[in-house]
């Protein structure tokens, strides 16, 4: 249910358009998602998340990762 949520989140965010110093700037944004149970260490858990939404901007930029290789 959550990467449902964060690809229509990405989504709503990227039919934005912000004017901008006399035009039009378009926005966009990568959600990463990782799971959190009440044993786990949160600082893990987040770093997980940061490494999932690395990934998933790469993907969306057709940029081949390093870890992809």
């Amino acid at each position: 249910d959550a990467v449902k949520k964060g690809r229509a989140l990405e989504a709503a965010i990227d039919t934005l358009s912000i004017e901008w110093a006399g035009g039009p700037l378009s926005v966009g944004a990568s959600i990463g998602v990782a799971m959190l149970n009440p044993s786990d260490d949160v600082a893990k858990v987040m770093a997980g998340a940061d490494q999932a939404m690395y990934a998933r901007k790469a993907k969306r930029r057709g940029t081949i990762l390093p870890s992809d290789r």
